[in-house]
């Protein structure tokens, strides 16, 4: 061994021993860092699923509930050893005979926020035979509608009820307020409670409740003790703890009713609950409170129809008509007709809003039964296009399977991987079997995706009959027995064992509007034909379309209320001819609806720039929209209260994301089809993937120190532990060349620039602390930042006393300093090697639980070791990209690295401070695939965001958090106060940049 390899090997040995032991330097008796004004992350209390001390109590059935410290497990309030005033009478026995034929497993309590005014906490589990029908009603009875048995109620209040998913159960959630006086041999009792119950049943045939609520003590005589917005605010976070540990071991029915907001009459609601804490700088937890402008915003209504006008303009502007006698040269052009499936793309989310809002969609709701005309639009154009391009196009059927599958699978797989994330952030867990269910497709965990796997199955079928049948009208008649077949299927299948619709072929979605598909075909096959018939008769055409429409549609309502496709009893009666009679109207009715179009068309011609861009996402749309559809409805992303911002806010994010889902998928299937070829090179003089993730992980850093609420803050946070390791690992990608001397070159310009940064934010935030402290407490004592062991942490560990999260530069500026001295010494080649270990001794050190976390985050475990790891990547960056079927083994390591991530989340006990192995590699993976397919992104404005403003996004966010506290508007944050300061703090950085730029060019 060469004496330069064996003092490298030595230098790497020394760096490891030095980190390890640089933690016994840290005098860990006096706290943590003095004097942070860094956000409280939840890695500080671990994850949600980690119940601190509380207790879990398994009851029968299955369900087990886990209790905070202070509740204990009783069976009556008053029922304690010295305490017989609710027994003398009955005795014990009869009592505890009266829980177990009420159901009762589980009754405690506790005073809320331990002050003794009057108020109980109580919270019970009940187990009955589940109603013979599952639904609203059923569960409104078992609960609410006997409130009054014992006595008078002198108001009662429905504050919101629908569906609710928490874990992997969903569950029917009815909050309630009410006003009750009881007069019985005990006393005159008067007082109030605001419940929350939770149900849901098992296919074992129980029903399950869950009750939490706040009431006056029965003990208190006389008028009710009002109960406090604090009260509330406890009653709200003991619901979130009691609800987010319940687990269940079994499996339970699907609820099919509506999701929040309906009221009992399926009338929009506001509830106007406390909001939930949030945290600020300087280490305090604190609660907001009043009306902020974010609930303003969400729960402001404007008259619907402002949208209804909207969208009729959508539809008419720039619309050309025909004169009297001249008509559409092309009716059915690609442009139109794409324009014609974005406005679809539209009606059928508003379609699926207004089943949502029932009665609260106000002039929508004649939509609540129209999706599947809108559906019929796309199933006629896909059949329409495909014959079109099989007359018009030599040999149109070569390759016609990878050109046709790549264009709807990339998406629907696509919208998966978004669905599956977003569900484990919001605290689903599926055993290994479910998963794959899930991800192959099988079970679709957007029922909305059934569209993609059917028109897949017909893409499929029109390939082979007109592929092997020669003769076209043969083909044509074979196509349509299939789709006959397959609608004929479906409909045996009917909506499944349990009703809950989950896999293939089960649901009349799969069928009703099928054969418009076939009506495609033929309308191409014919259309010289079909045109001049149309022409000739036109004037009786198509007012007769227009009433027939009208008339099957009312027909088809009327039918579905009498006979309805759910008349059906799993297991005993089908019902089939039910459902034959409802599709026997509503064919037609579809049928009229798209003929009346195509006759519309002939005389006027659709398209708008908005037409146009919604039609090249329209496919997208169609499958993302749900996930607002829900989340806003629910409160999984945020409570809107407003039914016409409900509708508002779904079409935009779901425009929003379906434009950033397309954009992705578009450059995927030029990849895989060949559209768009890769530079020869492995790599171009800028890598716009690097770029473009840059912006990705600055807004991971902000959700670290802004953390999400709930199970989405763990998952945003796990995620974000890619971030730092991703900069460092690219800043020595980016430093690392072959020359010896060009490389000491590069090393002194990033060391002078990570210095001048590692300076002026430090001088920053000194200056934004003394002013924050001035605003907050009224006064500036700067020698709390200057402590002995703030001056320690920050030598040692580059912990900033003004702002943790600038201990970043510090970590890089040594881990340079080191690199310069390793490169003058000519050791740094074969010493670079030794990144890899410092970082598996970083993981296993926090594993072990070795000093603080902020101890082991130091410039030899983290700088150093990330950015020796990027220099080794590009070493041997050809020889790793030109493995064989490194573009598919790359993908399934991301995939498989964030699978790994999430596991770890939910299995590892000590919270998500440490560092997950899962996303170590996951960091590595994302570095290569950057470098594989470094034009993705290529002229986005997020990867010119991500070139010119992340670092200073990373530096200056803090200080977005900082200013919204001082102004006291960080209640705006809610939920998603990340977004809120990512998206605030980049309009600055972005403004600065262009500002900066128009200098420099005015200059020139």
């Amino acid at each position: 061994m060469g004496y330069r390899k064996f003092l490298s090997f030595l230098t790497s040995i020394t760096l490891v021993i030095a980190s390890f032991f640089s933690v016994s330097f840290a005098d860990t008796t006096e706290g943590g860092p003095s004097g942070s004004t860094d956000i409280v992350t939840s890695s500080d209390a671990g994850t949600s699923a980690d119940r601190g001390d509380g207790t879990s109590y398994p009851l029968p059935e299955g369900l087990t509930v886990i209790l905070p410290a202070g509740f204990d497990e009783v069976l009556w309030i008053g029922m304690d050893a010295d305490d017989t005033e609710l027994t003398r009478q009955a005795g014990v026995e009869p009592v505890l005979q009266l829980y177990e034929n009420t159901g009762t497993a589980l009754q405690c309590s506790v005073p809320p926020v331990g002050a003794d005014d009057g108020q109980i906490i109580q919270v019970a589990a009940i187990i009955v035979d589940a109603p013979s029908e599952i639904s609203e009603s059923a569960f409104f009875s078992d609960t609410y509608e006997d409130v009054d048995e014992e006595g008078d109620v002198e108001h009662f209040e429905i504050l919101k009820n629908g569906v609710i998913h928490i874990g992997n159960v969903d569950l029917y959630k009815i909050s309630s307020d009410a006003s009750i006086e009881i007069n019985n041999t005990y006393g005159h009792f008067k007082y109030k409670i605001r419940a929350n119950n939770y149900a849901f049943v098992s296919e074992s045939g129980k029903l399950f409740t869950i009750n939490i609520s706040i009431i006056t003590d029965p003990s208190n005589l006389g008028d009710a003790v009002p109960y406090t917005e604090e009260d509330l605010a406890y009653l709200d976070e003991l619901e979130s703890y009691i609800v987010g540990g319940l687990t269940f071991d079994g499996k339970t029915v699907s609820i099919d009713l509506p999701a929040f907001p309906v009221s009992k009459e399926g009338e929009a609601v506001s509830s106007e609950t406390p909001e939930t804490p949030e945290t600020k700088p300087g280490n305090t937890t604190t609660k907001s409170s009043g009306k902020t402008f974010f609930k303003s915003f969400v729960g402001f209504s404007f008259p619907l129809w402002i949208l209804l006008a909207g969208l009729v303009i959508l539809l008419i502007a720039g619309a050309k008509a025909s004169k009297r006698k001249e008509w559409q040269e092309e009716p059915l052009s690609l442009s139109t007709s794409k324009a014609i499936q974005g406005f679809a793309a539209i009606g059928i989310i508003l379609h699926h809003l207004s089943q949502s809002l029932l009665q609260a969609s106000g002039p929508f709701q004649f939509l609540s039964e129209c999706g599947v005309l809108f559906v019929g639009i796309f199933f006629f154009f896909s059949g329409y296009g495909l014959y079109t391009s099989l007359k018009t196009k030599d040999d149109y059927l070569k390759g016609f399977l990878k050109k046709r599958l790549i264009t709807i699978l990339i998406p629907f797989y696509m919208c998966i991987a978004v669905f599956t994330v977003a569900s484990c952030i919001c605290g689903t867990k599926y055993k290994p079997l479910e998963l794959l269910y899930v991800l192959s497709g099988w079970s679709l965990i957007n029922s909305h995706m059934w569209y993609i796997v059917e028109i897949a199955i017909l893409y499929l079928a029109f390939f082979i009959f007109y592929k092997l049948i020669k003769n076209r009208t043969a083909a044509t008649c074979a196509m349509s027995l299939f789709v006959l077949l397959m609608m004929g299927g479906s409909l045996y299948l009917c909506h499944g064992k349990d009703m809950g619709c989950q896999y293939w072929f089960m649901g009349e979605w799969w069928y009703n509007a099928s054969i418009l598909f076939i009506v495609g075909i033929l309308v191409s096959k014919y259309q010289d034909a079909l045109r001049k018939i149309a022409r000739k008769a036109y004037v009786v055409l198509l007012p007769l379309f227009a009433i027939l429409t009208g008339l099957f549609g009312w027909i088809t309502s009327r039918f579905l209320d009498i006979y309805s496709y759910w008349s059906e009893t799993p297991g005993e009666d089908p019902r089939y001819l039910d459902k034959l009679r409802c599709l026997s109207v509503q064919v037609p009715f579809i049928l009229c609806f798209v003929l009346f179009v195509l006759l519309v068309m002939m005389k006027i011609r659709f398209g708008n720039p908005v037409l146009k861009f919604l039609g090249s996402i329209s496919l997208e749309l169609y499958l993302i929209h749900n996930l607002f559809l829900t989340g806003l409805a629910d409160g999984r992303m945020f409570k809107v209260s407003s039914p016409s911002m409900y509708i508002l806010l779904t079409l935009l994010m779901s425009i929003g994301a379906a434009t950033i889902i397309s954009g992705t998928d578009k450059y995927l299937i030029g990849l895989i089809s060949g559209k768009k070829k890769e530079s020869s090179e492995l790599a171009t003089p800028r890598n716009h993937a690097i770029d473009l993730m840059r912006i990705v992980m600055a807004f991971l850093v902000v959700t670290i120190h802004m953390p999400f609420s709930g199970s989405a803050g763990d998952v945003f946070i796990t995620f974000g532990k890619t971030a730092v390791p991703f900069f460092l690992v690219v800043c020595g990608y980016m430093l690392y060349r072959d020359d010896s001397k060009e490389l000491m070159s590069r090393l002194l310009k990033q060391t002078r620039r990570i210095l001048i940064f590692f300076l002026a934010s430090n001088v920053f935030y000194a200056a934004a602390t003394a002013l924050y402290d001035k605003k907050m407490t009224g006064k500036v004592d700067m020698s709390q930042y200057f402590t002995k062991k703030a001056i320690k942490d920050f030598l040692l560990y580059n912990f900033s006393p003004f702002s943790e999260h600038l201990w970043f530069f510090g970590s890089l500026l040594y881990a340079l300093v080191i690199l310069l001295i390793l490169n003058k010494l000519k050791v740094l080649k074969p010493a670079i090697f030794a990144g890899p270990v410092l970082i598996a001794a970083y993981v296993i050190l926090s594993h072990m639980g070795v000093g603080e976390s902020y101890q082991l985050r130091n410039a030899i475990l983290v700088g150093l070791a990330y950015t020796m790891t990027g220099m080794l990547i590009r070493r041997y960056e050809k020889k790793i990209l030109s493995i064989k079927n490194i573009h598919i083994i790359l993908p399934v390591l991301a995939i498989g690295a964030g699978v790994a991530a999430i596991i770890e989340l939910c299995t590892y006990k000590k919270g998500i401070a440490v560092p997950f192995v899962g996303c170590e590699i996951l960091t590595i993976v994302l570095v290569l695939l950057c470098l594989r397919f470094p034009n993705f992104g290529m002229g986005t404005y997020a990867e010119k965001l991500g070139r010119t403003c992340s670092l200073p996004i990373y530096i200056m966010h803090i200080f977005t958090m900082m200013v919204f506290v001082m102004t006291k508007n960080d209640a705006f944050f809610g939920k998603f106060g990340a977004v809120t300061v990512f998206a605030v703090t980049a309009v600055g950085v972005a403004l600065y940049e262009n500002i900066k730029e128009a200098v420099i060019q005015s200059k020139d």
